[in-house]
């Protein structure tokens, strides 16, 4: 006997996760205790997410304050391909892990920095905006090669800068003391099984209730 619920459940099991695109999350003015710089609300993160689709990420951030209100600020998203380890542990941060970083300026310029080869790559301006207080940079997933997670496994923790060298310059954390699991979106190829499939469960769901109705 077919099962409609059955099918969908089958389905949906053959489909990567869809679970929860749930933004991170940072609380207001929560700049850390070690850092000396000007608090102003564009050093400030109050949400971030990255997604990954189609082999380009999409490191996205919103802040407290319009981007370049801290003339000479800028952003750092740490990735963890895989090899990740805590280089802020003089802050107490043992649980930010990372091998590259991604680094967005607010004069829309960017680069990437694989930490393990030591290579830095430089970001196209197009691949850069911002909109009053959030920010997107897209990055080909082939700048960011796996160093033992798949891409959609990857984490990442989020600290904006202002000017100056050394831990004392950076603001905030998000998360505090954690990383974050990158959004992987389905390809264009898998909505369409997902929603033919489920369209086909619904197609055969009416047509049993039809069949009873002149049973």
């Amino acid at each position: 006997m077919f099962k409609p619920a059955l099918l969908a459940a089958t389905l949906a099991l053959s489909l990567p996760s869809l679970a929860a695109a749930v933004p991170l999350t940072d609380a207001a003015n929560d700049f850390i205790a070690s850092y000396t710089g000007p608090k102003n609300g564009d050093l400030d993160v109050r949400s971030s997410e990255v997604f990954l689709g189609n082999g380009v990420f999409d490191f996205t951030a919103s802040l407290g304050g319009n981007i370049g209100t801290t003339t000479g600020g800028f952003y750092v998203f740490g990735v963890n391909r895989g090899s990740g380890t805590a280089r802020f542990a003089s802050l107490g941060l043992n649980n930010v892990l990372f091998d590259a970083v991604v680094i967005i300026n607010n004069n829309l310029t960017g680069s990437v920095r694989d930490l393990l080869t030591n290579t830095s790559t430089n970001l196209s301006p197009a691949a850069i905006s911002f909109n009053g207080a959030s920010l997107s940079a897209l990055v080909n997933a082939a700048l960011l090669p796996s160093t033992g997670f798949a891409a959609a496994d990857y984490t990442y923790n989020l600290w904006p800068r202002s000017p100056g060298a050394g831990n004392a310059f950076i603001s905030d954390f998000a998360p505090d003391n954690a990383n974050a699991q990158v959004t992987a979106v389905p390809e264009p190829a898998t909505w369409a099984l997902m929603i033919g499939g489920f369209g086909a469960v619904g197609c055969l769901a009416r047509r049993r209730r039809s069949d009873a109705a002149f049973a």
